[in-house]
């Protein structure tokens, strides 16, 4: 299935967690674009994600710095030129996913990456990317997405992480064209213990993909950091191809 293009962790992860994530976290991600394995012809992957977390942040230093310099930086943002997108506003699957971190690379700036549990972060992180005339990657992890579900649901079997992130994904689809931005939708780390979350987001993705001829998701991570390279690979492909 075209769309969705997983993600195979090499050496860094973050241990997914099913305790009640913080909320307005932001982590910026540095990638690599896919590139098509000899082993998997069918398939790409990405590889060697790393992630950075940012330091903690004066806030109030960067307020005054901002009142202070607001007249020389007024409407200086940056500008997209976004004419090689078929979507440029809403979730972007497939080859405008690609495009998209092609021409990031080519300018040199990144796209940040926001975990989002809830509409209400949802909404900031978009709210945000639009102030600013930015891209987002908007993602739910294994716990926030339980989250994004809520806490009086069980998670048996997984089953609150992947009502939470199917569930986001729908809000994201119907709130994210509004902002007027391009919008990757990102699923977090899945480690061989959570398969069962990420099965059930395929399975979104292949009811989506047949009312709407396009995944639900943009793209998934699969982490099997923890799994000799055979068994990493092959279950990716198992999964993917």
């Amino acid at each position: 299935m075209e769309g969705s293009v997983p993600a195979i962790m090499d050496d860094e992860r973050e241990t997914p967690c099913s305790e009640t994530p913080t909320s307005g976290v932001t982590t910026a991600k540095l990638l690599q674009l896919p590139i098509a394995t000899s082993e998997l012809p069918s398939c790409s992957v990405v590889c060697q994600l790393q992630i950075l977390q940012l330091p903690d942040i004066d806030f109030k230093s960067i307020q005054l710095h901002q009142q202070l310099t607001s007249k020389n930086t007024h409407n200086t943002t940056f500008t997209m030129g976004l004419d090689f997108l078929k979507r440029k506003t809403g979730v972007i699957v497939g080859d405008d996913v690609r495009n998209l971190f092609l021409y990031a690379q080519e300018k040199g700036f990144a796209i940040p990456a926001i975990n989002v549990t809830s509409s209400s972060t949802v909404v900031a992180a978009l709210e945000a990317a639009r102030d600013n005339n930015s891209p987002i990657i908007l993602q739910t992890s294994q716990g926030g997405a339980a989250y994004f579900a809520g806490k009086g649901v069980q998670n048996k079997d997984q089953t609150a992480s992947i009502a939470g992130a199917v569930s986001a994904a729908h809000y994201i689809r119907s709130v994210a064209p509004t902002y007027g931005i391009p919008v990757i939708l990102h699923t977090d780390h899945c480690a061989k213990k959570l398969l069962p979350w990420f099965d059930g987001m395929l399975a979104a993705d292949e009811a989506y993909f047949k009312q709407h001829g396009e995944p639900l998701f943009s793209s998934h991570m699969l982490d099997l950091s923890e799994e000799d390279d055979h068994a990493n690979i092959s279950t990716c492909a198992k999964r993917w191809c």
